[in-house]
């Protein structure tokens, strides 16, 4: 079955970009591409802003080509490139990949677009984030996040939520080797248990905090992490 990639971008300054990227991706022969080209995507009656958010929502892998515009501003205030990351984060996190273009120097940047970059580089959240300052060098960037991105997601399959996610990763850390979580969820929160030193440790999660913020959870767990080895 092909992995549905979406590619994600502003569109006329990011052209030669966006067919790299895509043609990188297609050359693996793994993936179907959705939503390449937003205008000419949309079916009768949907506008090509609700359809490429629910692309971003339902792809595989989405993958984020920021460069200096920030694009069309919707009716919600915001790009809809950025309206599209938020969608595909917060249908899960872990299929978000991120090729930062970094400009010419003396290039402007659009403000609103710096603001963007920011919130999306943020070291908290994790994403697979690789940079490229010309558009010859996409092949090889491309292939390589998407290579490690397969590799990350290899073991996972599909079907899994939010919430799978997170406890997914939260389980392949541990405070010390061989030491392995007790995990328990109910439908508000999230607890994981450890026995160390014959006492048991744990750290639990409201889900409304690890839907806000799913990296910074996982960096307060490596941080309580911490704190239990220096005890």
């Amino acid at each position: 079955m092909a992995i549905n990639v979406m590619i994600s971008s502003t569109v006329r300054d990011l052209v030669r970009d966006r067919k790299a990227v895509g043609d990188a991706l297609l050359a693996t022969g793994l993936v179907d591409l959705v939503g390449v080209d937003p205008a000419q995507s949309s079916g009768i009656g949907t506008s090509p802003y609700v359809r490429t958010v629910d692309m971003a929502t339902s792809c595989d892998l989405y993958m984020l080509i920021l460069g200096r515009r920030y694009g069309y501003v919707t009716e919600s205030g915001m790009s809809a490139t950025e309206a599209e990351f938020d969608a595909a984060y917060r249908a899960d996190p872990t299929k978000v990949v991120v090729l930062l273009k970094r400009s010419a120097q003396g290039a402007l940047i659009d403000p609103e677009q710096q603001t963007f970059i920011d919130k999306v580089c943020d070291y908290h959240r994790g994403y697979f984030v690789s940079s490229y300052s010309r558009v010859g060098q996409l092949k090889s960037v491309t292939c390589r996040a998407f290579e490690d991105w397969l590799i990350e997601r290899s073991a996972v399959g599909r079907g899994l939520d939010y919430f799978d996610h997170f406890v997914r990763l939260a389980s392949q850390r541990s405070p010390f080797p061989r030491v392995r979580p007790e995990i328990r969820t109910t439908d508000a929160t999230i607890e994981l248990s450890y026995v160390i030193a014959k006492k048991v440790r744990s750290i639990h999660f409201d889900k409304e905090h690890v839907y806000r913020d799913f990296w910074g959870c996982l960096f307060e767990l490596e941080d309580r992490f911490r704190e239990w080895r220096q005890e």
